[in-house]
Order: C-alpha cells, then sequence, then structure tokens
C-alpha cells in the first residue's frame, strides 16, 4: 500500500463500495447487525439528491473512507431525523446549516480521516462557512468539540436506524472547522 492518498467526489459507480465501508465498519463497531450483500444506506432519501456531495478517500485505487454532506434543502437534513426541533429552531433563526455524515475511514485511519474532513471543510467554507450540523457517537464528540471548537447541542439515547448507538448533535460555527484549513499556517 502507498501512503498516496486522493480525495475526490465520489462516483455512481463508487457508491456500492462507500455502502460496503459503511456496513463494514458499522458492524466492527457495533452499530448495526450484518446485512445481506454487506450492503447499509443510513439515509437513502439523502444518498442521490442534489444537495449532497459525496467524497471519497482512495489509496492504490481502493476505496478506503468516504466523507458526504447535505446542504439544507427540500429534503431537509439527515440530523433533523434524530434532532427536529434543534434543526427547526437554526432555520428559524435563518441560518444557513449543512448537515456532515457518513465520516467513515477503514479502521484506525486517522491520517485519511483529517485528510477528509480537511477537504470537506474546504468545501464548506466555498460555501460562506455556514453552521455544520452532525450526528455521532458520544465516544467521538469530544474530538469535535476540541479540534473543531463544535458545540453539544442535544443528545439522544438512541439514534434511528442503528443497532446500539446513542447520539451527540454537534454543531459547528463560523471560524470553528475552518480551523483544519488554517493548520501549520
Amino acid at each position: 500500500m502507498t501512503d498516496t492518498v486522493e480525495i475526490r467526489c465520489a462516483t455512481e459507480a463508487e457508491l456500492p463500495e462507500i455502502w460496503r465501508l459503511a456496513h463494514d465498519e458499522y458492524v466492527r463497531l457495533g452499530y448495526i447487525n450484518p446485512q445481506p450483500g454487506r450492503i447499509y444506506i443510513h439515509y437513502q432519501h439523502m444518498e442521490c439528491i442534489e444537495q449532497t456531495t459525496r467524497l471519497v478517500a482512495l489509496v492504490d485505487g481502493q476505496v478506503v473512507g468516504t466523507f458526504s454532506y447535505t446542504v439544507d434543502g427540500p429534503a431537509g437534513l439527515y440530523c433533523e431525523v434524530d434532532f427536529p426541533r434543534e434543526i427547526r429552531a437554526l432555520r428559524d433563526a435563518g441560518e444557513q446549516i449543512v448537515s456532515v455524515w457518513r465520516i467513515i475511514v477503514v479502521d484506525h485511519a486517522h491520517r485519511i480521516a483529517s485528510e477528509l474532513m480537511t477537504e470537506a471543510s474546504r468545501q464548506i467554507v466555498e460555501l460562506g462557512e455556514p453552521t455544520v450540523g452532525c450526528v455521532v457517537h458520544p465516544r467521538h464528540a469530544k474530538y469535535y468539540i476540541r479540534r473543531l471548537g463544535f458545540e453539544m447541542v442535544a443528545a439522544t439515547k438512541q439514534t434511528k436506524g442503528l443497532a446500539i448507538a446513542p447520539g451527540v448533535l454537534l454543531l459547528g460555527r463560523k471560524g470553528s472547522y475552518s480551523r483544519l484549513l488554517n493548520k501549520g499556517k
């Protein structure tokens, strides 16, 4: 395996690889039970809409990571499945919102996760640095809070669609996630 990681928008042909990666990592983490064909599509209604961007990380031509984000629009946002009141409040306040979701890399590939997050941050900043919402397992929340300046807004004991996965809603505001772009400057 080389050290070169390619980060780019996913093609339609790569969707099954993304879904397989999601399946395998979610099974490994205990979030879901094994599914037929090792395919897992968590937020199917968000998958192929115009407002969703899917990034992939490739090493030696293999998908080893993925990161999706959706700009608020007619289909809504995945994070309002579990936190509708909080997302409605942001909309009512006139905030532009982007939800980031399916941040998955092969087991312990921290550098790849960082590269995916940096590219997604760059793209989201280009959108005007909107409020970013994400739902993560509580054990991952400290990373987003410490590293990216996100704030925890709400929690649930069980996220919809996952077997054993509590979740917390985190919000990144202007100047928080753009920190990734300024590291080393």
